[in-house]
């Protein structure tokens, strides 16, 4: 399973090799909060639509290159792809802590989702094995990611908006609705995945049809 989330972890390193960078170049512009409040809203999105995505074909690629002993580590994929995701996240909104010489607060909001991760992972594991490992750690990543959104909203250092949370929403619902009563059910995987990749595609129509001009005027 986790050679399989490992792809998530690849995205992240390549994004934290060039985020510092640009961070720090554009800490002093005019209308930083709101680019950057922007890059975590795009980057939101991208991560938990290309979760719903890819979720129907994770039982038949993990049938087409593994036996059926390693069929345990099925479960744990969309927690371990979710996660470095989620630390890319966590680092977008924790850099605004940077900016007005607070990044103590960066990791008190990380010992927070790292405290509660010890927690669950102790609480978890003895009733779903590791399942209930790749469970806690996406909770304390979230719950990191929630604590620092919190915090930067609060300094008018963030401005969280509405189709995030909508988006959020939705890709939770989704994976427990598919681990609960289609995780073995293929075509109610699919129906679900187009329910909420339209609902994303509606969300974000404008951005859409934006990037379809640009990409018709370059060609």
């Amino acid at each position: 399973g986790t050679k399989l989330a490992s792809i998530s972890s690849l995205i992240y390193a390549a994004f934290a090799g060039g985020w510092s960078y640009f961070a720090f170049s554009t800490m002093k512009d005019e209308g930083q909060v709101a680019l950057n409040s922007k890059v975590f809203e795009y980057l939101a999105i991208i991560s938990f639509a290309s979760l719903v995505f890819f979720y129907p074909f994770i039982r038949p690629v993990f049938e087409l290159l593994f036996p059926i002993s390693y069929f345990e580590g099925l479960v744990v994929i969309p927690y371990l792809y979710l996660s470095p995701l989620l630390l890319m996240l966590f680092q977008t909104v924790g850099n605004q802590f940077l900016v007005v010489k607070k990044s103590y607060l960066s990791t008190v909001s990380l010992g927070l989702g790292a405290l509660l991760n010890v927690v669950l992972n102790r609480l978890l594991i003895p009733l779903w094995g590791v399942e209930g490992a790749a469970v806690a750690t996406v909770v304390g990543y979230t719950t990191s990611v929630i604590a620092v959104c919190l915090v930067t909203s609060h300094m008018q250092l963030h401005r969280m908006s509405r189709r995030t949370l909508v988006a959020s929403g939705l890709v939770v619902a989704y994976v427990i609705t598919n681990r609960l009563f289609f995780f073995e059910n293929l075509l109610w995987q699919i129906v679900l995945t187009l329910v909420v990749m339209a609902s994303y595609v509606y969300m974000y129509r404008a951005e859409l049809r934006m990037a379809c001009r640009r990409l018709k005027t370059r060609s």
